[in-house]
């Protein structure tokens, strides 16, 4: 008997390599794929089978900047659960289909719910990786063996050979290990933050087992915040749930809730509607952030776990009751949240002087416009200046009467807007508070200026006389780009007090109705050529008179002698009027006396309007936004409470 033992103990020292014969078939991995399809799938499936071997820790490695193991695209996962004898590894691991339950029971020898059921989830890995290496210890044995996708895919019977290695080890020693490599490269690796994700939706409620993540303990309170739990409630027609939900600090690709039952993923991750509501801002932000697990104990099993199970009555009744859950769950924690965002909005030292001035029911009316505001703003930095500013506008504005409007403008717009409204407010932006008050006051001036001239030009009994008077007034009209401007004023006298030219010659008398000197005049004396200066000459005539070549000839001998006088330079010669002679051309090009020329157009009060109007809708463009537009309406305030506004 000694002997025996001896020898048994000798066999076990040494490394024996054996082929376990693996009773599989090709196609049980494209089933697999057809169940398993990411990381996700990846993780749970391996966390699972080390739990159900009672671990008390799981250790998870990823590859990450800081590690060496990230240039080799290694994945791994490690337990000190039961581990595996080389007999185990033959006739369990190995054998695919293996009725789980029926042998060993819903329960694992230290109590647990049981998750694995046909074994088919250690393929899994073969939808992320191409080889999976497998090293457990149990029971003074230390086996490892591997297997690939290729190897599995030509299989052809129910015998695929794989090669075990085995040897002695401490009895003491126990586990198991599972290696991916050869990671596939059609979707992103996992981080430590997508395994912790992962965990808070699958795991979060174990207390049984620690998961370390790259040597870090997992603790769900870490990522999230438990924000519900359940503890065997009824749904009416369909069974008891027990589960939690969680509220991770930061939004996830995937949120939602799984739905377990005996320690099977039945159904999810889903947010079961809640994602469909509409929902902006900060409430669309949360929806992102909401995870869990339930499981459920149906009165009726005879469909859950099956595809046909989300077609039944019991799936709606859970799917109804979780999603009315959610959606409170949503809307609590909104409000929560847009509450302490309009508290940090009123910390301001302004806004909360204005805040504390109103009376109960103002002070209502401003956290309701602060709370609307808030759930547009999405969730940004609370203390941004934009922010700021925006409270400070609806707490001062709550004591003036007349912004109504404005406040239920700032109420209704969106992010982008009011951030445009901070700056326009603050004066940082490319429009500030006082270029909109200017820019909105000549607009409508100017606009009421061309209606007069557009009345007056359109009615044969005014004269020249009146369209001059409103030209005279409004010289932008001509030309929005003069440095000097004369009306009605003598050739010479302009040459005299602009120029410093003194003319003596009688034919210099003559009064061009109006005189323009175009773009920045500078003097000789400054450098500037006499030839580079530009000038404008206008004869015009009202609608009881057509324009005619008397009035062409005169407003070209005009510019020939103040051209001559000046020593030359560039002049335009204008006609306007309602109607034109027949002879006389609608425009032409004259050369006076080289190198001196001048450009000559002939045109009516109607295009010239029309012209003006495009100017001054392409002005008004500058304030086209819905912000431009919340500023003008405060505009309409005096300028004491301009001043308080954006102080």
């Amino acid at each position: 008997m000694t002997n025996h033992l001896q020898e048994v103990e000798d066999g076990m020292k040494s490394r024996r390599q054996q082929a376990v014969r693996w009773k599989t078939h090709g196609h049980v991995l494209a089933t697999v794929k057809s169940i398993f399809r990411g990381w996700e799938d990846v993780v749970v499936e391996l966390i699972k089978n080390a739990y159900d071997a009672d671990a008390r820790n799981i250790w998870i490695r990823c590859p990450r900047k800081d590690l060496p193991e990230a240039d080799r695209r290694e994945f791994e996962v490690r337990d000190d659960g039961h581990g595996m004898t080389r007999e185990d590894v033959e006739t369990k691991y190995c054998a695919t289909g293996r009725d789980k339950i029926s042998a060993d029971g819903y329960r694992s020898p230290n109590g647990r719910t049981v998750n694995g059921r046909r074994g088919t989830g250690k393929f899994a890995a073969l939808v992320v990786a191409n080889e999976v290496v497998v090293e457990t210890w149990a029971r003074g044995e230390h086996s490892t063996f591997k297997y690939t996708e290729e190897a599995i895919r030509e299989a052809s019977d129910n015998d695929v050979a794989v090669d075990v290695l085995t040897e002695a080890c401490d009895p003491s020693e126990r586990g198991t290990r599972i290696a991916l490599l050869g990671l596939f490269q059609n979707e992103p690796l996992p981080t430590e933050r997508s395994i912790a994700n992962v965990l808070l939706r699958h795991f979060g409620q174990q207390s049984d087992v620690t998961i370390h993540i790259n040597d870090v303990p997992f603790t769900p309170q870490d990522h999230a915040q438990r924000i519900d739990e359940i503890i065997d409630e009824e749904i009416p027609g369909f069974g008891s749930v027990t589960g939690a939900i969680w509220l991770t600090h930061q939004p996830i690709k995937t949120p939602g809730i799984v739905i377990y039952h005996r320690g099977q993923t039945v159904h999810g991750p889903s947010l079961f509607g809640v994602e469909h509501k509409g929902y902006r801002g900060d409430t669309r932000t949360l929806t992102k952030k909401l995870v869990g697990r339930i499981s459920v104990e149906p009165e009726d099993e005879s469909t859950i776990g099956t595809g046909a199970w989300t077609l039944t009555n019991s799936y709606k009744a859970v799917e109804e009751w979780l999603g009315k859950r959610l959606e409170k769950i949503v809307e609590k924690g909104v409000e929560d949240h847009l509450q302490k965002r309009v508290d940090n909005w009123l910390r301001d030292s302004i806004a909360k002087k204005h805040y504390e001035r109103l009376n109960d029911e103002q002070k209502a009316a401003a956290r309701r416009i602060l709370v609307s505001r808030a759930k547009t703003a999405g969730d940004t930095e609370v203390n941004t200046r934009a922010e700021r500013v925006i409270a400070r506008f609806v707490t001062r504005s709550m004591r003036v009467n007349n912004l109504a409007v404005v406040v239920q403008a700032v109420e209704e717009a969106d992010d982008a807007t009011v951030d445009t409204l901070a700056s326009i407010l603050g004066g940082d932006g490319r429009w500030t508070l006082r270029q909109v008050v200017i820019t909105s006051t000549v607009v409508k001036e100017r606009v009421k200026a061309l209606d007069e001239l557009a009345k007056v030009t359109a009615d044969d009994s005014y004269n020249e006389s009146a369209i001059h008077k409103i030209l005279a007034n409004n010289p932008w009209i001509i030309s929005d780009d003069f440095h000097s401007f004369r009306s009605n004023r003598q050739i010479l006298t302009t040459l005299r007090e602009v120029f410093g030219i003194h003319a003596t010659n009688t034919d210099a008398t003559t009064r061009p109705d109006f005189f323009f000197v175009l773009g920045n005049m500078l003097s000789s004396a400054d450098g500037a050529a006499v030839s580079d200066m530009r000038y404008l000459f206008v004869e015009l005539k009202g609608p009881d008179q057509p324009l005619g070549l008397d009035q062409q000839n005169q407003a070209t001998n005009d510019a020939s002698k103040f051209l001559h006088y000046r020593g030359g330079g560039h002049a335009n010669v204008w006609l306007i009027g309602t109607r034109f002679h027949p002879r006389m051309p609608c425009a032409t090009e004259l050369a006076v006396s080289s190198p001196v020329r001048y450009h000559y157009r002939a045109t009516t009060y109607q295009e010239l309007i029309e012209l003006c109007r495009r100017r001054l809708m392409y002005l008004d463009e500058g304030m086209a936004s819905q912000a431009e537009q919340v500023a003008k309406k405060v505009v309409e305030l005096n300028e004491q409470e301009i001043a308080a506004m954006v102080k």
